[in-house]
Protein backbone atom coordinates (compact mmCIF):
# COMPACT_ATOMS: atom_id res chain seq x y z
CA UNK A 1 0.00 0.00 0.00
CA UNK A 2 2.90 2.45 0.73
CA UNK A 3 4.45 1.78 -2.61
CA UNK A 4 1.73 2.45 -4.34
CA UNK A 5 0.49 5.32 -2.84
CA UNK A 6 4.37 6.58 -3.11
CA UNK A 7 3.68 5.70 -6.74
CA UNK A 8 0.71 7.88 -6.93
CA UNK A 9 -1.55 4.59 -8.22
CA UNK A 10 -4.69 5.06 -6.32
CA UNK A 11 -6.15 2.36 -4.34
CA UNK A 12 -9.55 1.05 -3.33
CA UNK A 13 -8.69 -1.91 -0.89
CA UNK A 14 -11.08 -4.61 -0.82
CA UNK A 15 -11.54 -6.69 2.54
CA UNK A 16 -13.53 -10.06 1.92
CA UNK A 17 -15.83 -11.14 4.82
CA UNK A 18 -15.60 -14.36 5.61
CA UNK A 19 -12.67 -15.41 3.40
CA UNK A 20 -11.13 -18.02 6.13
CA UNK A 21 -13.94 -20.46 5.14
CA UNK A 22 -16.82 -17.97 6.12
CA UNK A 23 -15.31 -17.14 9.26
CA UNK A 24 -14.18 -13.93 10.48
CA UNK A 25 -10.18 -14.13 11.20
CA UNK A 26 -7.92 -11.14 9.86
CA UNK A 27 -10.59 -8.83 8.60
CA UNK A 28 -10.21 -6.74 11.77
CA UNK A 29 -6.33 -7.05 11.71
CA UNK A 30 -6.51 -5.33 7.74
CA UNK A 31 -8.67 -2.43 8.46
CA UNK A 32 -6.31 -1.57 11.16
CA UNK A 33 -3.62 -1.77 8.81
CA UNK A 34 -5.75 0.29 6.56
CA UNK A 35 -6.97 2.81 9.07
CA UNK A 36 -3.14 3.93 9.67
CA UNK A 37 -3.45 5.90 5.95
CA UNK A 38 -7.39 5.30 5.63
CA UNK A 39 -7.98 5.42 1.57
CA UNK A 40 -10.93 7.65 0.38
CA UNK A 41 -12.82 4.65 -0.50
CA UNK A 42 -12.90 0.98 1.09
CA UNK A 43 -14.86 -1.64 -0.54
CA UNK A 44 -16.60 -4.80 1.96
CA UNK A 45 -17.48 -7.93 0.45
CA UNK A 46 -19.10 -10.98 1.55
CA UNK A 47 -17.49 -14.28 0.80
CA UNK A 48 -19.31 -16.49 -1.82
CA UNK A 49 -19.99 -20.18 -1.68
CA UNK A 50 -19.59 -20.45 -4.89
CA UNK A 51 -20.27 -24.53 -6.81
CA UNK A 52 -17.14 -26.31 -8.09
CA UNK A 53 -15.23 -24.09 -5.67
CA UNK A 54 -13.37 -25.00 -2.73
CA UNK A 55 -15.98 -22.77 -0.80
CA UNK A 56 -19.02 -23.97 -1.95
CA UNK A 57 -18.78 -25.64 1.41
CA UNK A 58 -17.72 -23.17 3.42
CA UNK A 59 -20.18 -21.90 6.56
CA UNK A 60 -22.57 -19.26 4.87
CA UNK A 61 -21.20 -15.42 6.96
CA UNK A 62 -24.29 -14.11 8.46
CA UNK A 63 -25.25 -10.20 7.86
CA UNK A 64 -24.45 -9.22 11.11
CA UNK A 65 -21.17 -10.46 10.49
CA UNK A 66 -20.55 -8.79 7.61
CA UNK A 67 -22.18 -5.52 9.07
CA UNK A 68 -19.63 -5.97 11.94
CA UNK A 69 -16.65 -5.16 9.69
CA UNK A 70 -18.86 -2.69 8.14
CA UNK A 71 -19.07 -1.04 11.36
CA UNK A 72 -15.61 -1.42 12.61
CA UNK A 73 -14.44 0.14 9.11
CA UNK A 74 -16.69 3.30 9.88
CA UNK A 75 -15.07 3.29 13.25
CA UNK A 76 -11.69 3.30 12.31
CA UNK A 77 -12.56 5.34 9.23
CA UNK A 78 -15.20 7.83 9.79
CA UNK A 79 -14.23 10.22 6.87
CA UNK A 80 -13.35 7.07 4.36
CA UNK A 81 -16.91 6.15 1.90
CA UNK A 82 -17.37 2.67 2.41
CA UNK A 83 -18.98 0.43 -0.32
CA UNK A 84 -21.18 -2.49 -0.02
CA UNK A 85 -19.67 -4.19 -3.47
CA UNK A 86 -21.58 -6.19 -5.43
CA UNK A 87 -20.11 -9.50 -4.47
CA UNK A 88 -21.91 -10.58 -2.00
CA UNK A 89 -25.39 -13.31 -2.03
CA UNK A 90 -28.39 -11.80 -3.74
CA UNK A 91 -31.50 -11.40 -1.94
CA UNK A 92 -29.93 -10.02 0.89
CA UNK A 93 -32.34 -7.66 2.31
CA UNK A 94 -31.19 -8.33 5.68
CA UNK A 95 -27.41 -7.49 4.70
CA UNK A 96 -28.25 -4.64 2.75
CA UNK A 97 -30.75 -2.43 5.31
CA UNK A 98 -28.15 -3.55 8.36
CA UNK A 99 -25.64 -2.07 5.78
CA UNK A 100 -27.29 1.28 5.48
CA UNK A 101 -27.82 1.41 9.67
CA UNK A 102 -24.14 0.33 9.54
CA UNK A 103 -23.27 3.83 7.74
CA UNK A 104 -21.93 2.67 4.13
CA UNK A 105 -22.28 5.62 1.75
CA UNK A 106 -22.58 3.47 -1.62
CA UNK A 107 -23.68 -0.17 -2.59
CA UNK A 108 -23.73 -2.19 -5.36
CA UNK A 109 -26.93 -3.66 -7.00
CA UNK A 110 -29.49 -2.36 -3.92
CA UNK A 111 -32.43 -4.17 -4.57
CA UNK A 112 -35.76 -2.08 -4.64
CA UNK A 113 -36.74 -2.60 -0.92
CA UNK A 114 -33.13 -1.39 0.13
CA UNK A 115 -33.91 1.81 -2.08
CA UNK A 116 -37.44 2.04 -0.49
CA UNK A 117 -35.33 1.75 3.09
CA UNK A 118 -32.94 4.29 2.41
CA UNK A 119 -35.42 7.12 1.26
CA UNK A 120 -37.59 6.09 4.54
CA UNK A 121 -33.99 6.79 6.60
CA UNK A 122 -34.12 10.32 4.62
CA UNK A 123 -31.82 9.33 2.39
CA UNK A 124 -31.39 10.29 -1.36
CA UNK A 125 -30.52 7.46 -3.42
CA UNK A 126 -28.50 8.44 -6.36
CA UNK A 127 -27.46 5.81 -9.11
CA UNK A 128 -24.38 5.43 -11.19
CA UNK A 129 -23.43 2.60 -13.98
CA UNK A 130 -20.08 2.06 -12.60
CA UNK A 131 -17.60 -0.54 -10.16
CA UNK A 132 -18.21 0.10 -6.96
CA UNK A 133 -14.56 0.79 -6.80
CA UNK A 134 -15.08 3.53 -9.19
CA UNK A 135 -14.24 6.64 -6.91
CA UNK A 136 -16.95 9.26 -7.94
CA UNK A 137 -15.30 12.51 -7.39
CA UNK A 138 -14.79 14.94 -4.28
CA UNK A 139 -17.54 14.29 -1.63
CA UNK A 140 -19.93 12.02 -3.86
CA UNK A 141 -21.42 9.26 -2.43
CA UNK A 142 -24.30 6.88 -3.35
CA UNK A 143 -26.89 8.01 -0.73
Amino acid sequence: LEALDAAGLPVVPHIIAGLHFGQLLGEGAALELLARKPPPLLVVVACMRLPGTDMAQARAITAEEVCGVLIRARELMPETEISLGCARPRNADVLEALALRAGVSRMALPSEETVDLARQLGLEPTFYKTCCSVRLGAGAAAW
